[in-house]
C-alpha cells in the first residue's frame, strides 16, 4: 500500500503563509505600513492646532509616511473652517511643503501671539477643582520648553 504523504491543508494550518506566534516580538519589522494602519486621527475644525499637530506628526513618524504626501493626508482630517482654509491654501499654490504648511496652520489657527505661555503659567491660580487646576497647569505647560519633572 502507498501512501500518499503529501499534507492536506488542513494538516498544515493554513499553509505556509501563515506564522506561529512565538510570544517574541518581531524585530524584522522597525516601521508600521501606512497602508495597514488602523488609526483614527481626530477631526480638525481650527480648534487645538497644537495637539492636532502632535498627533498628525506622531502617527506620521510611526508610518512613515512621506513629507510629500502628508498635506494630502492631514487635508482629509480637516472640517469646517479648517478645511475652508485648506482649500484657500491649495487654490492659491501657497505651498507643498510640509514644514511651511505647518507653519502656516500655527499662524491661523494658533493661540494668540501675543500670549505668553510661560508667563501665563507662572500666573496661573487654582480658582476651581484641583483637577481643573492640573488639566490648565498641563495644557499650559506643553506649550512651554525646557520645565523639568
Amino acid at each position: 500500500m502507498i501512501e500518499n504523504n503529501t499534507p492536506r491543508k488542513d494538516d498544515n494550518e493554513g499553509g505556509p503563509h501563515h506564522s506561529v506566534p512565538t510570544g517574541q516580538p518581531s524585530s524584522s519589522t522597525t516601521r508600521i505600513s501606512y497602508r495597514d494602519l488602523k488609526c483614527d486621527l481626530p477631526s480638525f475644525d481650527g480648534t487645538d492646532v497644537d495637539d492636532w499637530i502632535f498627533r498628525l506628526e506622531e502617527y506620521f513618524d510611526i508610518t512613515g509616511i512621506p513629507l510629500e504626501q502628508r498635506i494630502k493626508y492631514a487635508s482629509f482630517h480637516m472640517v469646517g473652517p479648517a478645511y475652508a482654509w485648506y482649500k484657500w491654501i491649495i487654490r492659491n499654490n501657497y505651498t507643498q511643503d510640509w514644514l511651511v504648511f505647518v507653519d502656516a496652520l500655527y499662524k491661523h489657527f494658533g493661540t494668540d501671539l501675543y500670549t505668553n505661555p510661560q508667563e501665563a503659567l507662572k500666573e496661573l491660580k487654582q480658582q476651581g477643582t484641583v483637577a481643573d487646576y492640573q488639566n490648565q497647569f498641563e495644557a499650559l505647560s506643553t506649550k512651554v520648553t525646557g520645565l523639568s519633572d
